[in-house]
């Protein structure tokens, strides 16, 4: 009896653990690669120029995303990419909800900032 699993049509889904353990072990040394980098160069040349500071640790924040593109790429290429940014942009919820979820926060920063001008 053959103890080795098998990849390929009609094997057993647990053969693919070791490929998703492997993508998950990607994704996090690409994430926090990214993340890390970016932040550890922000904090040396903030004396320099804190622009370039205030750069590098926004980007730094797209580490999971960048993670995920690229993996996204390299496992599926571009029709991978292209299925992932067609899920992306399906329509899932309601008008009301999204219009909810878009304007209660800017009306909250809108009526603090208006509170702050006046003194309130």
């Amino acid at each position: 009896m053959d103890m080795l699993p098998r990849s390929g049509p009609g094997s057993h889904p647990a053969a693919a653990g070791n490929g998703r353990r492997a993508h998950w072990t990607a994704f996090l040394v690409i994430a926090f690669t990214w993340s890390w980098s970016c932040w550890l160069w922000a904090s040396a040349i903030e004396p320099q120029s804190a622009q370039a500071s205030g750069v590098l640790s926004a980007l730094g924040s797209f580490g999971p995303g960048v993670a995920a593109l690229s993996l996204i790429g390299w496992t599926g290429g571009r029709p991978g990419l292209r299925g992932w940014l067609g899920r992306c942009l399906q329509w899932r919820i309601g008008a009301g909800t999204f219009a909810w979820a878009f304007f209660l926060p800017l009306t909250v920063l809108a009526t603090a900032a208006h509170r702050s001008i006046l003194g309130w």
